[in-house]
């Protein structure tokens, strides 16, 4: 009989490239914002073998450079797996990147990660994932090398994948993320930091998509926040971080776990949040 075959069982390596920010405002730093999806993703490929490399901010790198780095890239590996995370780019931005891409990895699969629905699809893209991609990436790859089934629908060339409702990564036992050596991370660089997913308030303004959440989702195990941020500074001198979280103080248990893991640390760090100014004055605590 013949074994099934997984991905395990294929030779992949995978490159993704992705969108950040830097302080427009104080040019004399270099402060680059590390958006942490891209790194999720390729940990969660590592998990099963998949070789991944990180290209990041690549939207503010000048053309030159980056179709320099690709050719170089490309002359020196294999890669049968590209992702591009979105967030911060534009539709023309993609549709450019795609294309410099397909150039370099012409047989390589492209899968466009990003939390707007609407982005427009183009010919390069083989799948556009919509929301959190932990749970749907190797369902798209098994789909994509295996032929297996897969939930999605056609737009254009791509098949779009709702993960949010058909391979929802929320919530999460553990939100912690460590950089690592390859991600040219130091003490300049701002890193992401997440507690749980969705909120707990349904505003009619808002336009995230999982809101109403009753329970806490938070971080189950704060000891695993600890090591990833006590692990991120004493390796690299992190100490900034931006927070994740759709609302960040909806809940004060979430804020409690903060001080808590806080209070483990041996360094002060700082975060910055999306939060809702009326609960500061209504839960004073």
């Amino acid at each position: 009989m013949q074994a099934k075959k997984s991905l395990e069982s294929l030779t992949l390596r995978s490159l993704i490239v992705a969108g950040g920010l830097l302080d427009e405002e104080n040019k004399d730093v270099f402060v680059a914002n590390r958006l942490g999806g891209s790194y999720i993703i390729r940990n969660v490929l590592e998990s099963r073998g998949i070789q991944s490399e990180v290209v990041d901010m690549i939207h503010n790198w000048p053309t030159e450079w980056l179709e320099k780095y690709l050719k170089d890239y490309s002359n020196r590996h294999w890669v049968n797996i590209i992702c591009i995370s979105a967030t911060f780019m534009t539709s023309d931005y993609v549709r450019y990147i795609s294309g410099l891409l397909k150039k370099y990895f012409p047989r390589a699969v492209i899968i466009l990660g990003s939390g707007n629905p609407g982005l427009e699809s183009n010919h390069y893209i083989n799948y556009h994932v919509y929301s959190y991609g932990e749970n749907a990436i190797f369902p798209v790859l098994e789909n994509y090398f295996l032929g297996t089934e897969l939930k999605y629908e056609m737009r254009g060339r791509t098949k779009f994948v709702n993960a949010l409702h058909d391979y929802p990564a929320w919530p999460k036992e553990d939100y912690s993320l460590a950089y690592k050596d390859s991600d040219c991370v130091d003490g300049n660089t701002v890193g992401t930091f997440e507690m749980s997913r969705g909120c707990r308030f349904k505003c009619s303004f808002c336009n995230w998509p999982i809101l109403g959440i009753k329970e806490d989702t938070s971080q189950k195990d704060i000891q695993k926040q600890v090591d990833a941020l006590q692990s991120n500074y004493e390796k690299y001198g992190m100490t900034e971080y931006f927070v994740a979280d759709d609302t960040f103080n909806d809940r004060t248990s979430k804020l409690e776990k903060l001080a808590n893991i806080v209070s483990k640390l041996n360094f002060k760090p700082n975060f910055s949040a999306f939060m809702r100014l009326d609960l500061l004055w209504a839960l004073r605590e």
